[in-house]
């Protein structure tokens, strides 16, 4: 399965091999070539084994192993009556389909019931969408996933994100700039504003801690800077400044 994905968009494009395992003597060293096969699509892989190269497994590990193939064998043989029961195990089975993220043809779904190729892809899909969904939840920004497969099985994905920041070095200069209390006051005005936004951009997943800190760092240097400025009002020139840099 190729997967091609990027912030806005993207395709999962299903690739059915079937892959064959050959074992061949124990008389040379580890190889693992990956070719064409007789039929298109094919994949034959080689494993040669060296008698003095030993693989050991747990029963831990065997144990695993088999509950996974049992898994992928139970997959590829199921089947469903209606569509609303295979809708019922996508929803039990795939993130992306709980979470109500998945728009998925109704016609499709449909051929899935009688094409176990078709079925199987989409379940492959829907899996590469779930790896995709779960990569994309630890980023900071992310708000929303949205994967459509239409009426022939092709799939497009779509992912909205949010940011929230401060303008730090337009929130600098206004504190250099600021020539008394009157305007620093008015700074710190707008950098507690600052601070609201991102503290609801951090529970909303839209910044992170260090935003956060950021304008709370700012705030405390316009605090402290307020102290030793006179309380008077600003010249014509010093208005003029403060003017600009609130521009800028």
């Amino acid at each position: 399965m190729a997967v091609e994905i990027n912030d806005t968009y993207g395709k999962y494009v299903g690739n059915n091999v079937n892959p064959k395992i050959i074992k061949r003597g124990k008389n040379s060293g580890i190889r693992r070539d990956t070719e064409m096969g007789d039929r298109a699509g094919e994949s034959v892989v080689e494993v040669l084994l060296n008698q003095k190269d030993t693989l050991e497994i747990s029963e831990q590990g065997r144990t695993a192993l088999k509950e996974k193939q049992a898994v992928e064998d139970t997959k590829s043989n199921l089947s469903f009556d209606t569509v609303d029961d295979l809708s019922k195990y996508l929803y039990e089975n795939f993130n992306i389909v709980k979470q109500g993220m998945a728009e998925i043809s109704s016609k499709y779904l449909r051929d899935c019931l009688t094409d176990p190729g078709k079925r199987q892809s989409l379940f492959e899909n829907l899996k590469a969408a779930d790896e995709a969904l779960e990569e994309k939840q630890g980023e900071v920004g992310f708000q929303s996933m949205k994967i459509k497969i239409d009426d022939d099985g092709e799939v497009t994905t779509e992912s909205t994100s949010k940011s929230v920041a401060v303008n730090e070095q337009k929130r600098r200069r206004q504190i250099a700039a600021a020539a008394t209390r009157g305007d620093m006051q008015a700074i710190i005005a707008l950098l507690e504003q600052d601070l609201q936004e991102v503290e609801a951009g951090l529970e909303e997943n839209a910044c992170d801690e260090r935003e956060v800190e950021k304008v709370k760092a700012l705030l405390s240097e316009a605090k402290q800077k307020m102290a030793s400025l006179p309380d008077r009002e600003p010249t014509p020139e010093e208005q003029a400044i403060m003017m600009m840099n609130t521009l800028m």
